[in-house]
């Protein structure tokens, strides 16, 4: 039987200088809508993911603001961008990804929302201080027979103002039937609220040599070099290589969506990202701020597609690996001294593996905290990009691999 991936991307400014923008002036519920079409029609509606690429808030109130998805037809949809009370948003930049429906197994896609609230029963990101980590179960419309891939974005925020915007968030735990979502932040920042969107791959669409996904996610942080998005002032961007872990038959599109946010709250948020300069090998991805915003941290996950028809798998009981390089975190955590889960699981298939990659097993040591959370080739990327312990975020001066015995 054969399979298809038919799928569109595509990313959209919406700002103040649309005339019908009004979410920088006023207060109350304030909302603008604008119609993206696709360019060539679905023969139905089809699944659309949307998330947030770049954002323009004022620092004066809470950081509000959403992002929603309405009136999906084979042509187009409806984009509708919120915010609420005195918040002034100057503008975002929408990324999506909608794709057509296929219930084959091979060529399955499924994608869904997490809205995530204080109301929630150990809910604790709007209050206290330090690492704080909340998790909540989000679960798939169909059984994928082996734990698909993930690929997260985040849809809106509500944060205190006075305190640096910080926020993270990865998956976990992933099985058939889901897969964890872990949203934290630390230090004094609080988090009223977070809206996470994401899309799941068939295995099959990560090893198909012709149409294909392949997914990761890249950190730019201020101790990278060439790092200047945390100070000066005026329109500063930053570039990092992405090597694809194999390369695609033709050029395929690549989308953004923020993942990981540090900025400081004294100025303006201000941030956006794109890829550029994409081909069959690898691509970069630029990240950037404008006037005097500071931005201390940036994750980015990333997404690599290319339509067309799909390998068959070879076997529904065969096991498959990821194709994604061991340089492509999908899933990497930041301090975490303090979860809280709303759903109770089974131990997670993830345990042992890398907390960067989510492919190879853990087999480092970091020095000197001593956390286990590193495979061999994700330690020596870290090492070489000075970056802190995925885990508790302390100075790593030196890792040493382990062995089984």
């Amino acid at each position: 039987m054969s399979l298809k991936l038919r799928a569109e991307s595509g990313r959209q400014w919406l700002n103040h200088k649309n005339p019908a923008w009004k979410l920088h002036k006023g207060k109350g519920d304030r909302e603008f809508t604008h119609h993206i079409n696709f360019e060539k029609p679905f023969t139905a509606a089809p699944r659309v993911f949307l998330a947030l690429s770049a954002i323009d808030i004022e620092n004066n109130e809470d950081h509000r603001i959403s992002s929603n998805i309405q009136n999906i037809t084979p042509i187009g949809f409806d984009v509708e961008i919120g915010t609420w009370q005195g918040t002034k948003v100057w503008g975002v930049c929408v990324t999506f990804f909608a794709f057509e429906k296929a219930d084959v197994p091979g060529a399955r896609i499924d994608t869904g929302r997490m809205p995530l609230k204080k109301v929630a029963p150990g809910y604790k990101l709007d209050k206290g201080q330090g690492s704080r980590t909340f998790v909540s179960r989000a679960n798939f419309g169909f059984n994928f027979g082996t734990a698909p891939h993930v690929f997260l974005g985040i849809s809106g925020i509500d944060s205190l103002a006075g305190e640096d915007l910080r926020l993270n968030f990865w998956p976990e735990g992933r099985s058939p039937t889901g897969f964890d979502v872990h949203v934290n932040t630390w230090k004094k920042s609080s988090i009223w609220s977070a809206s996470i969107v994401w899309l799941a791959f068939d295995n099959n669409l990560i090893e198909s040599q012709n149409a294909r996904v392949e997914l990761g996610s890249l950190n730019f942080l201020k101790n990278t070099p060439g790092y200047s998005l945390n100070e000066g002032s005026g329109d500063r961007t930053t570039q990092q290589p992405l090597d694809f872990a194999k390369e695609f038959t033709d050029v395929p599109k690549v989308i953004t969506a923020l993942k990981m946010i540090d900025a400081d709250h004294e100025k303006d948020v201000r941030i956006k990202s794109q890829a550029l300069d994409i081909t069959t090998k690898n691509a970069k991805l630029e990240v950037g701020t404008w006037l005097d915003s500071a931005i201390y941290g940036l994750h980015l996950n990333w997404l690599a597609y290319l339509e067309g028809d799909v390998d068959p798998p070879a076997s529904s009981s065969s096991t498959t690996t990821t194709t994604t390089s061991s340089s492509h975190a999908t899933e990497s955590p930041p301090p975490s001294s303090s979860s809280t889960t709303t759903t109770t699981t089974s131990s997670s298939s993830d345990d042992d593996l890398c907390k960067v990659c989510y492919t190879e097993k853990i087999n480092t040591v970091t020095l000197n905290c001593g956390h286990l959370a590193l495979c061999l080739d994700c330690s020596k990327i870290i090492m070489k990009n000075k970056d802190p312990c995925v885990i508790c975020r302390g100075k790593i001066t030196k890792i040493i691999q382990t062995y089984n015995t």
